[in-house]
């Protein structure tokens, strides 16, 4: 962290050694995305809800499996003159930034998460429309793609909400 000049959160005291590294792993992919896209900044401080506080101006996301991480990141006006959706009044320069990273669930874990991650109804429709791929497979885009709204929308939203607020 030092030799980076990242801040180490003050809780990380009670995280494993590799759940550091992935955290730093992060912050650096973070910086470096910054760094790509013109901030003058790159310093990432962290939320109440250890979700990353990126410099003014700028919205991002970050995430991380196993020994790999990776962060995108523009400045929040980029779509401020964008049109709103037709029948939308959320303006596109309020919208957030989501990036999941997952490798597969496997079959037996998709067994302990299907019913938090995905309806019933939503799994039906994910297998008749994707039949060529396997109920992991499934899951896992599910998990990732509402993981990936979760990150976009927290900034907007400011708490958590579970997988079945989003279908």
């Amino acid at each position: 962290y030092q030799e980076f000049d990242i801040a180490e959160p003050a809780d990380f005291s009670r995280n494993s050694k590799g759940r550091n590294a992935q955290f730093l792993a992060g912050r650096l992919a973070a910086t470096s995305v910054l760094e790509d896209i013109g901030s003058d900044s790159f310093v990432l401080t962290t939320g109440n809800h250890r979700e990353p506080l990126w410099p003014a101006g700028y919205i991002g996301s970050i995430s991380h499996q196993g020994q790999s991480s990776v962060a995108i990141a523009r400045r929040r006006d980029i779509c401020a003159s964008a049109k709103t959706f037709p029948g939308s009044s959320v303006s596109p320069g309020s919208l957030g930034l989501g990036i999941d990273y997952q490798v597969e669930i496997d079959e037996q874990e998709s067994q302990q998460i299907a019913s938090i991650v995905a309806s019933p109804r939503e799994l039906s429709y994910l297998k008749r429309s994707l039949p060529e791929l396997s109920v992991a497979q499934l899951l896992t885009l599910v998990f990732s793609a509402k993981e990936s709204f979760f990150k976009a929308a927290f900034d907007s939203v400011g708490c958590y909400f579970d997988f079945d607020a989003v279908s």
